[in-house]
């Protein structure tokens, strides 16, 4: 295929027809590509999935910007423009990607900047704009990926997914002017715009280095190689998921109605872990960073692999519910302070192991097993006030063990 460059202005619109002949499609930096006619698009293809890369300006003032009927690609570089009275691009019948480092625009109150009716992928650059009179984009009968680096908007929806099945990844330093509308699908803090501070998770609006409105996500993901922080209130609802792949750590507070599956950092931050919902991980579950003291109610299952499902680097406060369980705690660096009324367990080393010294205090019904001591308080004054089971297993273990009495 050779394919066609657009190096004069077009004022009457271009279609695009002859794949064999014109497809790729790139219009040159500095030309004009418009049509002004009623139900004109500016630039039209039919017969395949189209491929345009747009350097220059692309004006659809009487309809559509570019339509591609069925479906295709379309780059839109940095210093570029697409805009429409509606929508500013529009892919039809099949999946289309669109990539945009420019402007995309559409005016009238019922569009939308995109248009992918049968899902895709849609990229938005750190000074990309996409904009519409009603929302910014929307896959319309199924699902695809949208990721954000720099702004979306739209007079009702920034993002809207009217399938299941969609993924949104806003980035560091992006924003979204209208409610993301989810449909059941996953709202991803991803990686590529470097380290994020959010707030709000779970209220609906989150505000900070990606801010937003966002109804209907349930699911939610830190992606691998990700760093956010979490400060002010934040909550995972009942039902909803959070998949921790990268590092979250959390300075305010976390409230967990659902299942979170990874580690939770805290960083003089406060946990809450309702009754029925669990936070798993192969390794740690819930990790207390260095340097600040940090607060875990836990009325669910705190589950972790190895030795600890809670470890608090530098002391800390810990209250396991009745009918709760941790799998093992340690709190180091500082004294711990742990009340258990449900089921500790740390069958990879001690029950509870505080580093420092502190104080247990096991309920009436409840139990803190070991493999090696059920209790043990090291280099510290240490009391523990037992009213359930405190419990061993190793040959040459103890119930409770303390270091300096």
């Amino acid at each position: 295929m050779s394919g066609v460059t657009y190096t004069s202005n077009v004022y009457t619109g271009i279609i695009l027809s002859d794949p064999a002949t014109q497809n790729p499609v790139t219009i040159a930096s500095g030309v004009t590509i418009a049509n002004t006619v009623a139900g004109g698009a500016a630039v039209y293809g039919t017969g395949a999935a189209w491929s345009l890369t747009n350097d220059g300006t692309i004006d659809g003032t009487g309809n559509y910007g570019v339509w591609l009927y069925e479906g295709g690609s379309v780059v839109n570089a940095a210093g570029a423009s697409i805009s429409a009275l509606y929508n500013g691009i529009n892919l039809d019948n099949a999946y289309g990607t669109v990539d945009n480092s420019g402007t995309i625009a559409s005016t009238a109150i019922s569009s939308v900047g995109v248009f992918l009716e049968f899902g895709g992928s849609v990229t938005n650059a750190a000074h990309g704009t996409i904009q519409g009179g009603f929302g910014g984009l929307e896959l319309y009968k199924a699902g695809g990926t949208v990721t954000n680096y720099g702004t979306i908007s739209g007079g009702i929806d920034s993002v809207l997914f009217d399938a299941a099945g969609g993924v949104l990844v806003v980035e560091a330093g992006s924003d979204l002017i209208g409610t993301a509308v989810g449909d059941g699908g996953t709202l991803v803090f991803g990686s590529g715009g470097g380290a994020g501070t959010i707030s709000g998770l779970g209220s609906g609006t989150i505000s900070g280095s990606t801010s937003g409105t966002f109804s209907g996500f349930a699911a939610y993901e830190v992606a691998s190689g990700a760093s956010w922080t979490l400060t002010g209130s934040n909550t995972v609802a009942q039902g909803d998921a959070l998949t921790i792949d990268g590092d979250l750590t959390v300075t305010g507070s976390l409230v967990n109605s659902g299942a979170i599956a990874g580690v939770v950092t805290l960083s003089g931050g406060y946990l809450l872990n309702r009754a029925g919902e669990t936070i798993t991980n192969s390794g740690v579950a819930v990790d207390g960073a260095a340097g600040t003291a940090d607060t875990v109610v836990n009325d669910g299952a705190i589950s972790g692999a190895g030795a600890y499902g809670l470890y608090l680097q530098d002391g800390g406060a810990v209250t396991n519910a009745a009918s709760a369980s941790i799998t093992g705690v340690m709190v180091a660096g500082a004294a711990g302070d742990v009340v258990n009324g449900g089921t500790i367990d740390g069958t990879g080393n001690y029950g509870v192991w505080l580093y420092e010294g502190g104080s247990v205090t096991n309920a009436a019904g409840a139990s803190i097993s070991g493999l090696n001591n059920g209790i043990n308080l090291d280099n510290a004054y240490g009391t523990v006030d037992n009213s359930g089971t405190i419990a061993s297993t190793a040959i040459s273990s103890v119930g409770v063990f303390l270091e300096f009495g």
